[in-house]
């Protein structure tokens, strides 16, 4: 396993245990704030309304300074989640959602995440939008 993929999987691992300060250690200094707001927001409410969800990677490929990751994100939604029009109560449905994320790493650490999924694909899978 590479370095840039170790990393990745780390990352994911910090996510996996509700972690943040572990992928604060992914993140070169500096980078950190603005990112791991995000991700903090991101793993406090999907870890929130799904204690079990977890980030697989189903493939990676690395090219220069940038490692590309296909992942899945699975979990159970048996929790209330946070929205911005407020509390979702939880279906009991699982999900399994696929996601890509483009890292750019320097001297061994994050300096870029972007993450690309299906928003309205994820909400139907909660049962929060009709099939």
């Amino acid at each position: 396993m590479s370095a840039r993929r170790a990393l990745v999987e780390r990352f994911y691992a910090s996510f996996d245990a509700a972690d943040v300060d572990a992928a604060r250690e992914c993140f070169a200094p500096g980078e950190a704030d603005a990112a791991l707001a995000t991700w903090r927001e991101f793993t406090e409410r999907v870890k929130g309304a799904a204690p079990d969800a977890r980030l697989q990677v189903v493939s990676a490929i690395e090219e220069g300074d940038r490692i590309a990751v296909e992942g899945t994100l699975t979990g159970t939604f048996t929790a209330p989640m946070r929205t911005p029009k407020g509390e979702a109560p939880p279906s009991g449905n699982a999900f399994s959602l696929a996601f890509a994320d483009v890292f750019t790493t320097a001297e061994g650490r994050i300096v870029r995440h972007t993450v690309y999924f299906d928003q309205v694909e994820f909400l139907t899978q909660l049962g929060l939008l009709p099939g």
